[in-house]
Parts: structure tokens; sequence; C-alpha cells
């Protein structure tokens, strides 16, 4: 009966939450500046609960996106995938798949944000024709073990983006390392996201958002309190601060908040946010006895890409 009573306390909670989402969202004076930014559009309801303070923790197939050193904290495999219900009818999904083989974890990922367009050329009840507009990236990552307390990482992403008839390509990596302490109780890494390049006729589509992620996470009470803190530093862009914490009730319902401080030079005031989300966690039975199955929902407020909910699942097995 306690866990049923806070999971409804949970949901009153987060959808009391969604209920002050009415600030009028911003156009950021860097906005149409680079290429594929739907890459900006941070993966994983876990990660995003939690203020996107994830780079230093990154322990779950998540790593993905934020730090494939992390990927080596893989026991045996994960699969995951996440549905963004965004502004202005723009689905944002990610999926993810990584398995461990000894020293070395690999992964394979999934990024993309798809919107239906209308076309007219003047008022009418319907369209003179409808298209999808959008642009995806797909990665093969590797998290290596270099030694029991430290691990790097990579991935390799090719992106490819449809504008009606504008088509832009490009190649783009990702690196990282972590450091594990005391038993992976406290953790330390860095990401350098995004850096490459697209063939894209304007110079804005050239430039793609690449950023420097550092952070760390303190694990305890046997993993089941997480705290976490990073900073982003954006090449094209303002600099953020985030910190998330995550706490799980009986190994079956996880309960995470977080804030985003970002300091934006296009605004009076600093862009900010609190995160919040939950997760639950369920365990198979007989033939799927080593299967465990985790769902996540997360709420995060932008002002500037409109609030988002997000829900997601991972299946380890």
């Amino acid at each position: 009966m306690r866990v049923r009573n806070l999971i409804f306390i949970c949901f009153t909670f987060l959808i009391a939450l969604s209920a002050f989402a009415g600030e009028k969202a911003e156009i950021h004076g860097d906005a149409g500046t680079i290429g594929a930014a739907f890459l900006k559009l941070e993966s994983g309801c876990r990660p995003g609960a939690m203020g996107g303070a994830f780079v230093g923790l990154a322990d779950d197939v998540n790593a993905l996106f934020w730090n494939p050193a992390g990927l080596t904290s893989i026991r045996k495999s994960e699969l995951s995938a996440m549905q963004n219900f965004s502004f202005g009818g723009v689905n944002n999904v990610t999926a993810g798949y990584a398995r461990k083989l000894g020293k070395l974890t690999a992964g394979l990922s999934l990024q993309g944000v798809f919107a239906e367009i209308e076309r007219r050329s003047g008022p009418s009840e319907e369209p003179e024709e409808r298209f999808y507009s959008g642009g995806m990236a797909v990665g093969l990552s590797g998290g290596y073990e270099l030694m029991k307390w430290i691990s790097v990482g990579g991935t390799v992403k090719y992106i490819y983006q449809n504008y009606d008839q504008d088509e832009v390509n490009g190649l783009a990596v990702d690196l990282g390392g972590m450091i594990r302490l005391l038993g992976g109780r406290i953790r330390a890494g860095a990401a350098l996201q995004n850096l490459g390049w697209t063939d894209g006729e304007l110079e804005s589509e050239k430039k793609l958002p690449t950023s420097l992620r550092a952070g760390g996470a303190i694990s305890l009470d046997d993993g089941k309190l997480n705290l976490s803190a990073e900073a982003n530093m954006p090449f094209y862009g303002d600099p953020s601060v985030r910190v998330g914490l995550e706490r799980w009730i009986h190994q079956v319902l996880a309960l995470r908040v977080g804030y985003n401080l970002g300091f934006d030079s296009a605004a009076e005031n600093p862009s900010s946010g609190l995160t919040a989300g939950v997760g639950l966690k369920a365990y198979g039975t007989q033939p799927l006895e080593n299967v465990n199955f985790q769902f996540d929902y997360a709420y995060i407020p932008d002002r500037r890409f409109g609030d988002s909910h997000r829900i997601s699942f991972i299946t380890r097995f």
C-alpha cells in the first residue's frame, strides 16, 4: 500500500507541475545559426528528469547519447526507446541498443525529429500538399574498460536532414571518458559531443551543435540514491549548469528531480527550469525471469523549445 500511495502522490505532483507550463516561449538570438539542431534535444527520460545532469552518472543504455564511456556499466544487454511529445506536432524519438562483449560494450542508436508540414498558397480549408520534414542521426558506439576504474568511449554518427526538397548529409563523433572510484560510488565523466560537419549549402547548416560536458555523480545507499551535477559548454550558445537527484524506493519506484540553470545572454533572466519524473521497474516471470523492464516519464519545461512530456522504456536481458 505504501508503494501505491507513493505512485499516486508522485503522479499528482507531476500533473500539478505541468499545469504551470503556460509561459510564452521566446526566440533565442542564435536560432537558426547551426545545422542538425535536433541534436540539441537531450535523449532519455531518466537523464531529462534529472535536469540533464547525466554525463558523470551514465550507467545505462542512455550513455549512448550522453557519454559512451559509461556503456561499460551495462551488465549484459539493454534496449531502450523514447517518445517526446513536443511543441507544434514535432515528434522526437530515440532508440538504442547496447551489449557487453567483455571489456568492450558496443551499441547502436537512432535519434530523430519529424513533423508533418502543410503547404498552402492561400487561405483554404484543406492544404494543397502534406509532407514530412525532419532529421535523424544513426550512431555506432563503443565503450572500453581500460581498467576497473577508468573507461573511454566514442560514437560515430551519420546525420541526414530533409527540408522538403533540400537534403543535408553529415558525419559527427562523440568522445567520452569516465573515472569510477570506491567501487563506482563516486564517478566523474566528460564528453565532447557532435564534433563534425555537414554538406549543407548554407553556412549555418555546416556547423553542428558541438558541446563539451563535464560532471560527476555520487551513489549512496547501495545505489538507491544518486546525486549528479555537470556543466554544459556549447561551442555555439550559452553555458549551463545542471543538478539532479534520483531516489529508488524498494527498487521498484524511482523519484527524480533536477534543475537546469542556463546563462542566456539573449534574455533578461537566466534560462532556468525545474524538471521532474518517475520510473517504474518490473521483473519478468517465467520464461522471462532474467528480464526486467523499466518505464520512465519526464516533464521538462523549456521556454525556448516548449514544454515536453517524455515517456520511455528500458529492457535489460
